[in-house]
C-alpha cells in the first residue's frame, strides 16, 4: 500500500514537473523566477526581486507585468492597499498599449478581485471577477486556465454571499476546465477541490467535505511547501471535521 502511494506521488510530481518545464520554456524567465519565489512563500523576496527588475528599465509590457507581480506579492503579504495600487498601474499600462493586451489586463482584474475578496469586500470582488470574465471572452477560448481560475474565485464570492447554487456551479465549471488542461496535482486543481470541500462543510455534509479536503491535501503536498496557506487552511478544516470544533469556514 505504501509503495503504491509512493509510486502515485512520484507520477504526480513528474507530471507537474513536465508541465512547469513547458510553462517556463514559453515564459519570460526573468519574470517567472520572481513569480516562483512567491509560489514558494517567499513573498518579501518576490516583491524585492520585481522592484529590482523595474530598475533595470524593462520594456513597457514587462513593466506592466512587473507591477502585476508586485501587486501579487503585496497581496500575499496582506498589504492590500499597496497591492491594489500596483495592480491598477499594471492594468492601466496593459490597456494603454497601442494594441491593448487584453489577456494580461484580464489577469490583473482577477488579481484586483482576489484582493477585494481577501478584504471581505465581496461586492467589489464580484465586480472585478465578472469584468475579467467578460474581457476573457474577447481574447481566449472558453476552456482556458485563466478563465477557470477566475470562475473559481467568483464561485467563492458567491459562497461568501450565501448564493450557494451559483457558487458551486462556478466551482464545478472551473474544476472541469482545470482537469482538461492542467496536471491533476496543479495547485489550481487542489484549490478548486478544497473550495468544493468548504461548500460541503458549510452544508454540514462532513463525509463529502472530508473526501474533498483529503484529495486536495494529497495533490497540494506534491507541489507546494508545507507552510503554504492552502495546505495550512486545508489542515485546519480537516482538524475541524475530525474534532467537531467550531471553525469559520475558509475559502481558498
Amino acid at each position: 500500500m505504501n509503495t503504491t502511494a509512493t509510486d502515485e506521488g512520484s507520477a504526480l510530481a513528474k507530471e507537474y514537473t513536465e508541465y512547469q518545464k513547458k510553462k517556463m520554456a514559453d515564459a519570460n524567465i526573468i519574470l517567472m523566477f520572481g513569480h516562483l519565489l512567491a509560489d514558494m512563500g517567499e513573498f518579501e523576496k518576490s516583491q524585492k526581486y520585481f522592484e529590482n527588475v523595474l530598475r533595470g528599465r524593462p520594456n513597457d509590457e514587462e513593466v506592466a507585468c512587473v507591477y502585476n507581480n508586485i501587486g501579487r506579492a503585496l497581496r500575499l503579504k496582506g498589504e492590500y492597499q499597496r497591492a491594489l495600487e500596483n495592480y491598477q498601474k499594471s492594468y492601466n499600462l496593459h490597456m494603454a498599449a497601442k494594441h491593448p493586451r487584453l489577456v494580461s489586463a484580464s489577469k490583473t482584474l482577477n488579481g484586483i478581485g482576489i484582493t477585494y475578496s481577501q478584504m471581505k469586500q465581496y461586492d467589489q470582488a464580484w465586480l472585478y471577477f465578472t469584468r475579467a470574465l467578460k474581457m476573457y471572452e474577447k481574447c481566449v477560448p472558453e476552456k482556458h486556465m485563466d478563465v477557470a481560475a477566475t470562475l473559481g474565485n467568483l464561485g467563492t464570492v458567491y459562497l461568501n454571499r450565501h448564493e450557494n447554487e451559483k457558487g458551486i456551479e462556478c466551482l464545478k465549471r472551473a474544476q472541469k476546465i482545470n482537469l482538461s488542461l492542467l496536471p491533476h496535482n496543479h495547485p489550481n486543481v487542489a484549490t478548486a477541490m478544497a473550495n468544493i470541500g468548504s461548500f460541503h462543510l458549510r452544508n454540514k455534509e462532513y463525509d463529502k467535505a472530508l473526501d474533498c479536503y483529503t484529495k486536495a491535501q494529497k495533490l497540494a503536498q506534491t507541489t507546494l511547501p508545507a507552510n503554504h496557506p492552502l495546505l495550512l487552511n486545508i489542515q485546519k478544516c480537516l482538524q475541524f471535521i475530525h474534532n467537531k470544533n467550531k471553525i469559520i469556514i475558509t475559502y481558498f
